[in-house]
């Protein structure tokens, strides 16, 4: 039995016949809990008057297997194997037999007659997503067996076969032989994380993972997300000049701790993202993705997280220090519009009258006495003099 074990309800029977085609025995197999079992016919008894007087005569059985009716086994009910039955009689009165079984394909004689039945399996595989009761379509696998290549029809081929999951999530599989399979998904859908391969054995029409028989193989795949960071410098323009080159931002998980830095800067446009993280832990449970950055000086953060991006917001504190104020400068004095009058020089005054009421040239007194034109009619005599006086030396020099 391939596939499985014999049991006792699979009622696997056996006929014997004879040369004529005529049923003489049916039997059961009734050997169960293995891949084997032994059916053995009751003796023929075959007397003097079946050698019809010769010394030597050989009888043919024909063996078959009745077909069953359970719709995951096949049958090796379309061959009759012969059996030989040579009787010889030994002239002391008794008849000696030799059972042969004819041969195999090869021409080789068979040491026993051999019956194959094989149990098939029908099965499922289901595609979900972890951590949620979603189908999942478009996932690609394939099913080996001994390096070969299941298909949909139980077929084992050396040619790759491909099976895709469909708007269900589910690929199903008819009539597969027993034995033991690694199936292996090929292709995620997209934003999905490959499942690990699964082992699984067929066995008396069963499907079996992890020791437990199981209606159908369901296959888990992870979600997977991605998470940004962005910076916003609220400096006007790093207008002191305090802002850094770059800065380091730290990723951590709920499952794993730190698992990832970014450095950001001018170059990137002050933004980062981590693609391919797990959306759920090992449990199923959702793990949980956050942002540190490092401390910037002389600036304050903030941050908001919506939707898987984070912003970090830092805002300048720094105070540039007081400088005295600036002294406005002197301011030269106004200008005149009109330059002042120069003072009108004084007339010189005429010289007294004779009869004059001092009488004598005696200068004059009360209110028509000015020192100013006396002071400058002296000077002008004493000038009047000078002047005299050089033109006199320079006509005796002549």
């Amino acid at each position: 039995m391939l596939g499985g074990t014999i049991k006792e309800e699979d009622e696997f029977t056996f006929e014997l016949l004879n040369e004529a085609g005529d049923v003489l025995q049916t039997k059961q197999a009734d050997e169960f809990g293995s891949d084997t079992s032994t059916v053995t016919f009751d003796e023929i008894q075959l007397t003097y008057d079946d050698m019809e007087g010769l010394t030597e005569k050989v009888f043919k059985y024909y063996v078959r297997e009745q077909n069953g009716t359970d719709p995951n086994v096949v049958y090796d009910h379309e061959r009759e194997l012969e059996v030989l039955v040579t009787v010889t009689d030994d002239g002391e009165g008794h008849l000696i037999t030799t059972v042969t079984y004819g041969e195999d394909p090869e021409g080789n004689p068979r040491s026993e007659i051999r019956f194959i039945n094989e149990k098939k399996a029908d099965f499922k595989v289901v595609k979900k997503v972890f951590g949620h009761d979603e189908p999942l379509e478009n996932a690609v696998f394939t099913i080996t067996q001994d390096g070969l290549y299941l298909t949909n029809k139980g077929e084992l081929t050396e040619e790759e076969y491909i099976f895709t999951t469909d708007e269900n999530g589910e690929i199903e599989v008819n009539k597969a032989p027993g034995g033991t399979f690694l199936l292996h998904e090929k292709q995620a859908p997209a934003g999905y994380l490959p499942a690990d391969d699964i082992e699984f054995t067929l066995s008396d029409c069963d499907t079996i993972v992890d020791g437990e028989i199981v209606n159908e193989i369901i296959v888990e795949d992870p979600k997977l997300v991605e998470v940004s960071v962005s910076k916003i410098w609220d400096d006007e323009d790093d207008k002191y000049g305090k802002r850094p080159d770059s800065i380091t931002i730290t990723l951590t998980s709920s499952a794993d701790g730190e698992i990832a830095k970014v450095v950001l800067n001018e170059e990137n446009g002050w933004k980062a993202t981590v693609k391919e993280l797990r959306e759920c832990d090992e449990d199923g449970k959702p793990i949980e993705y956050s942002w540190t950055e490092e401390t910037v000086a002389d600036y304050t953060g903030s941050s908001t997280t919506e939707g898987g991006e984070t912003v970090f917001k830092n805002t300048c504190t720094y105070e540039p220090p007081e400088e005295p104020p600036e002294e406005p400068p002197e301011e030269p004095p106004e200008e005149p519009e009109t330059p002042p009058e120069k003072p009108e020089t004084p007339e010189e005054p005429e010289p007294p009258t004779d009869g004059g009421d001092n009488g004598g040239g005696a200068p004059p007194t009360g209110d028509s006495f000015r020192p100013e034109l006396w002071a400058a009619a002296a000077a002008a005599a004493v000038i009047s003099c000078a002047v005299l006086l050089v033109k006199r030396r320079k006509e005796n020099d002549r």
